[in-house]
């Protein structure tokens, strides 16, 4: 069972209004099957039936025949003897080792990312290709990655296949099928703040308003979005070059756009938003506003927002003190729990219905697990809010990636992206962040390990008239 938390109404300036696109109407050269849809992760290309595109996390030129994602089960991860699993939760009483699943209980790399097919008649479009598969099959291809979906999206607008935002291609196998923004020049990018999703330009600085449109009176700090000399809104929706001494500066709606000086124009390696207002959650600034095309989600009335400490938060995001993520209603920070076989497919392990020996080998047994992982139970059915982060999941009680037996109920969870989100019990008071890379030992067949998740700024917070502080 799964119940959506809904969108949050923001009283920030909402760019666009669209979810969803039929490309071609902005110029896109896509195949008849493809849309473009504005989700959480920025502007994506989805199927016919709505749901996200993906494809293996590497560049076309390191592609090789390996990392195909084929009909077959890679076991060559499967080892006996010293190569066991073991755990790293000895000191909360899992002081033995399990044997890795065998390849018998493997779901194949298609099983769990099923290919974008192309029919028998389709012919290459724009920077789309055709590539035969294995099995004589046709599949789609986008800048030379084959595209596929994912068996963790349920809903149209889900994105949760592709792990992580982090750096390590081994452990994030997979990237989102990511789209031009439609009716956008060309300088144009969306970036995932804090706030929501926000425009920005081609260095992924974020794009600001001001409420007066006027004469910017700190031109060091507020600095002109320049629409180069060629550049035309000619065909562009509700895009505009307004011309002003010494600058052509792109408009949208009207609205005047600028970068903000104090900005990086760099993302940190572990950064999963970009500097607003001059940080990963700079305080608004009087009479300016972030260009936000997609509220930030809002969280279950069950979830806070804490702070993690300040010396993990530096090693995190390389500088920033100020790392916020989610924590139950007594501030004790939240985790998902991650896991990737070592194979050459990389495939996640991490659906129900993968061996329960992953789980079991991460923490030591079903009842030491019980122990020190607890998920965020909830009696939510129904809700005012609908978005594609947060849901009601409904898990086995002993084993959450294991199925719920017949004639046995399951318990209600919150998951975060498809994920439950548990407390950590090494977590002894608000704010520690004690299971940051809890995992399994990294040189066997597979990895898994914890991360806390970060939060987005409060809604409520966003609707706040931007002050100086």
């Amino acid at each position: 069972m799964m119940v959506r938390i809904g969108s949050s109404v923001v009283a920030t300036w909402m760019l666009l209004l669209w979810s969803a696109a039929d490309a071609s109407q902005f110029g896109l050269a896509v195949p008849s099957s493809v849309n473009v849809q504005l989700t959480d992760e920025g502007p994506i290309f989805v199927g016919a039936n709505g749901m996200s595109l993906y494809s293996f996390n590497r560049e076309p030129e390191e592609r090789h025949p390996l990392l195909d994602c084929e009909n077959e089960v890679r076991a060559e991860i499967y080892r006996t003897g010293s190569d066991n699993f073991t755990n790293e939760s000895e000191n909360l009483g899992a002081d033995f080792a399990i044997l890795a699943p065998d390849s018998q209980t493997r779901r194949t790399c298609i099983q769990k990312h099923p290919p974008l097919l192309a029919p028998s008649d389709a012919h290459p479009v724009g920077k789309w290709t055709i590539v035969q598969r294995a099995d004589g099959t046709r599949q789609w291809a986008y800048e030379g990655a084959p595209l596929y979906m994912s068996i963790k999206d349920k809903l149209p607008g889900d994105v949760n296949g592709n792990m992580r935002a982090e750096k390590y291609l081994d452990f994030n196998p997979w990237k989102v099928a990511s789209a031009p923004l439609p009716g956008a020049p060309l300088d144009v990018t969306v970036q995932k703040t804090a706030l929501g999703l926000a425009l920005a330009d081609a260095f992924g600085k974020v794009l600001y308003f001001s409420d007066s449109n006027e004469t910017i009176s700190d031109p060091k700090l507020w600095r002109p979005f320049v629409a180069p000399a060629l550049a035309t809104s000619d065909g562009l929706t509700d895009w505009s070059i307004v011309t002003r001494p010494s600058v052509r500066q792109w408009a949208y709606k009207g609205k005047l756009l600028y970068t903000y000086a104090r900005d990086s124009d760099v993302a940190k390696e572990f950064q999963k938003f970009r500097n607003v207002f001059g940080d990963l959650y700079g305080k608004p600034l009087k009479g300016w506003q972030a260009a936000v095309l997609k509220a930030a989600p809002q969280h279950p009335p069950e979830v806070t927002i804490g702070t993690i400490p300040n010396v993990l938060a530096t090693y995190m995001s390389q500088g920033s003190l100020d790392r916020k993520v989610y924590a139950d209603s007594q501030g004790m920070t939240l985790y998902t729990i991650h896991c990737v076989d070592k194979t050459s497919d990389r495939l996640d392990c991490d659906d129900v219905g993968d061996s329960p020996r992953y789980w079991t080998s991460f923490c030591g047994g079903e009842d030491r697990c019980a122990k020190i992982w607890h998920p965020l139970a909830t009696t939510a059915r129904q809700s005012e809010i609908n978005n594609n982060i947060w849901s009601v999941i409904s898990i086995n009680p002993r084993h959450p990636f294991r199925a719920i037996e017949k004639d046995s109920q399951g318990v209600n969870v919150w998951a975060y992206r498809g994920r439950p989100v548990f407390t950590y019990e090494g977590d002894r008071r608000p704010g520690d962040c004690n299971a940051w890379e809890v995992n399994n030992n990294q040189t066997q067949g597979s990895q898994m390990k914890a991360s806390p998740v970060m939060a987005y700024e409060a809604p409520q917070e966003a609707r706040k008239h931007p002050e100086n502080p």
